[in-house]
Order: structure tokens, then C-alpha cells, then sequence
């Protein structure tokens, strides 16, 4: 649930949006799409924080958030933009016409810098930990 609260923010966000339109994705980067692009995975869950009814308390998530670069430049400029829609974002989210994710807190954690040698594609690579509720 989070992860998709997480690509609603960023395709709300008009910087996000001015550098890579709707190419907001799930990993991995869906064939034939050019950079620049964002993909995005769930790396853990904090399960301790559900209970029966999904949606009644808080749940945590880390989430691999990836953008992608034709240069080290593009890529680092998405990442740019991602932390300024993201890091430190607090507040509701729609993330369809019949749900609501309250995000409590969203923070990056980590950044880490790749070239693709086999696509030849920069990547920069940040973990952030989402804590959010369905409202």
C-alpha cells in the first residue's frame, strides 16, 4: 500500500513531473522506456505494526526508490527532485479514487551511485523508511 502512496507523491510533484512526465513504475523499468525514469521496490515490512484489520495502525516500509539517467547528470537530478517531493513529507495521499494513505513520515536513509554497464544507464539508487496509515 505505501509504495503506491509513495508513486502518487511523486507524480503529484511538478518538479518530479517536469523531469520524467508519468514514467513513475514498479521494478523494473518496464522495456523500452527511456530515461529519465523512477522505479520502485519494497525492500522490507515492518509487520509488528499490523494488525487483523490491515489499515488500523501504521505500517513501515523501506522502499528502493531508482532513477534512472541517460548521464550521471539526468540521474542525479531526478534523485534531486525525488528527495525534494519526498524526504520529509508528511500528510495524506491520494492514491486512487476510493483510497487514502496518511503518511506519517517519509526519510531517506541512504544514496548510492551506479552505472548499468549492460543498459548504459546511470542509476541513482535511495532507500528511504515510509511509515503511513489507510485512512
Amino acid at each position: 500500500m505505501i509504495e503506491y502512496a509513495v508513486r502518487a507523491r511523486l507524480l503529484a510533484d511538478p518538479g518530479v513531473a517536469a523531469l520524467v512526465g508519468t514514467k513513475v513504475s514498479s521494478q523494473p523499468l518496464p522495456q523500452g522506456t527511456l530515461p529519465p525514469a523512477i522505479t520502485f521496490q519494497v525492500v522490507s515490512l515492518n509487520e509488528a505494526a499490523r494488525t487483523i484489520d490491515e489499515g488500523a495502525s501504521p505500517v513501515r516500509e523501506r522502499i528502493q526508490i531508482d532513477c534512472w539517467g541517460r548521464t550521471y547528470t539526468e540521474a542525479v537530478n531526478v534523485e534531486s527532485a525525488v528527495a525534494g517531493a519526498l524526504n520529509g513529507f508528511r500528510g495524506p495521499v491520494a492514491i486512487n479514487a476510493n483510497s487514502v494513505a496518511d503518511i506519517h513520515g517519509a526519510f531517506r536513509q541512504n544514496r548510492v551511485d551506479q552505472f548499468e554497464s549492460d543498459t548504459k544507464l546511470h542509476r541513482v539508487i535511495a532507500d528511504y523508511f515510509v511509515t503511513a496509515q489507510a485512512a
